[in-house]
């Protein structure tokens, strides 16, 4: 039981495929036109992103075929739910003390009612000055933030279990404060990370067990990319008219419309465009630079990794010249490298195809338990998820925004399977004790 645009490899090879032909088949002049750079993106990184896209595909399909396992009858048997419950609270506070250390500390930066007012009026030069002035990146801070990952996953499970009154609210005030911070902080992703997950570990749980899951509903259902897309020009177009158009592009040749599905277009090819770039200026530096950003990022395992990579560091002034390269040669606007392309630059082209070749067997394998009801692919394929979607866009499994969530899921994960053994255990000892 489960839908074909849920399938990683389906997902990512459809994605991969048509966001590498649309780059390719775009002309230069729309790219200089419309996106004011120069396209690097030409038939020999076509065949590499193609490639690279294939290697996934293989690997999740692979896994998905070769991890089918038994099935779980009730998923619920093997939940500690007080655990579960004590979990979801800790993180809806942790998130929601983020969010509000996070304003706080705009505010005493002078960030004021008047400026976020503008941001909404589309004032010039407001949203820009909210996000890189007041509403920079605070370490630790901002990480607290992203824990709301990990409720909404928790909340799914509760919900569909236990009723949706207990999680209702608390998942609705992650929800409403992911908004405000997409709105302010021009971060569309905030309210992805957060609906994704609940989109599908909320089709899995509540709609593929229902028995109403056949005939039409499922045939409907397998159309949903159809309504997803216009969904997702809908609402980026909503956040991009206050982000970008009112404050500097209303007003010019192009009406709303065009520029917003443009706009949109841009944010993928360019990706793309910019990834041929990186892999065109940039030689192999031998470590997961790009594919696994968050080992520079986190405390303690920062340390550690530029101890064993001293000459990766992130204050070494001629290191990281991405954005260097961006400011010279491309429009640093549009600064997404795909996810595709960065591994070349960390491992070289052969061990980029190894790479997503992994990344495709951990998904498929992932997907595989999702299907089959079992606790690890619940817990983290509706999280992986939204890095197979992003994959033409952004490396996102790798930043730290996502790191912090398979932190806090793992032990989470290790706990459901102790007590899922615990309770087979004393299920088998007491079947043998009324069998003798």
């Amino acid at each position: 039981r489960s839908l074909w645009w849920l399938n990683p490899a389906w997902v990512a090879g459809l994605l991969g495929a048509g966001v590498s032909a649309a780059a390719y088949l775009i002309p230069e002049t729309m790219y200089r036109d419309n996106w004011r750079t120069p396209k690097y993106f030409d038939a020999h990184f076509l065949q590499m992103t193609l490639l690279l896209t294939l290697m996934f595909v293989l690997g999740a399909a692979s896994s998905t075929v070769l991890a089918r396992g038994q099935r779980i009858r009730d998923w619920k048997v093997n939940v500690p739910w007080d655990s579960i419950n004590w979990w979801f609270r800790i993180c809806v506070g942790l998130s929601i003390a983020g969010y509000l250390a996070w304003g706080a500390v705009a505010v005493a930066r002078g960030a004021t009612l008047a400026l976020a007012m503008g941001v909404l009026r589309g004032e010039k030069g407001a949203a820009s000055q909210m996000k890189e002035v007041y509403l920079g990146t605070i370490s630790g801070v901002t990480t607290l933030t992203q824990l709301g990952i990990v409720a909404i996953v928790l909340g799914v499970m509760i919900g569909v279990a236990q009723g949706w009154r207990k999680v209702r609210w608390p998942m609705t005030v992650l929800l409403m404060l992911a908004v405000v911070r997409a709105l302010m902080n021009s971060e569309r992703l905030a309210i992805i990370e957060l609906a994704i997950p609940f989109l599908v570990l909320g089709l899995r749980l509540a709609v593929f067990e229902s028995p109403r899951f056949t005939g039409r509903l499922r045939t409907l259902l397998r159309f949903v990319p159809l309504a997803g897309a216009g969904l997702v020009l809908g609402l980026f177009s909503l956040f991009e008219y206050f982000r970008s158009w009112s404050s500097y592009y209303a007003g010019g040749p192009q009406g709303f419309w065009p520029f917003a599905g443009l706009r949109l277009l841009g944010y993928y090819v360019t990706a793309l465009n910019n990834g041929a770039l990186m892999v065109a200026r940039i030689d192999p530096v031998w470590a997961p630079f790009a594919s696994l950003h968050f080992l520079w990022r986190f405390p303690v395992i920062s340390s550690l990794t530029q101890a064993i990579y001293p000459s990766l560091k992130l204050d070494n002034i001629d290191w990281d010249p991405y954005m260097q390269i961006l400011d010279r040669e491309a429009n640093p606007e549009f600064n997404n490298s795909s996810a595709l392309l960065p591994p070349v630059v960390d491992f070289g082209f052969a061990g980029a195809l190894l790479f997503w070749l992994a990344a495709g067997l951990l998904c498929g394998l992932l997907y595989r338990w999702y299907v089959d009801g079992k606790i690890g692919g619940l817990l983290f394929y509706p999280v992986f998820f939204t890095g197979i979607i992003e994959t033409t866009r952004i490396m996102y499994w790798g930043e730290g925004r996502a790191a912090i969530v398979y932190l806090v899921l793992i032990p989470i994960a290790w706990m459901c399977t102790i007590w899922a053994r615990r309770a087979q255990r004393v299920e088998r000892r007491f079947e043998w004790q009324q069998s003798h």
